[in-house]
């Protein structure tokens, strides 16, 4: 799964993100994947809000 998403909806106030990462047992916890995949999958990707 490729999952990325941020926001700070708040002008006056700083946001801080915290990251959760699960993977299998055994499995390596970072995957590198290759140059075209990302932008392959952008059609999946939920829209950025605009403000």
């Amino acid at each position: 799964m490729i999952h990325d998403q941020d926001g700070n909806a708040l002008t006056h106030a700083r946001t801080r993100f915290v990251a959760t990462m699960m993977c299998a047992p055994g499995r390596p916890m970072l995957q590198l994947v290759g140059e075209k995949e990302p932008a392959e999958r952008t059609h999946l990707r939920a829209p950025c809000p605009t403000g």
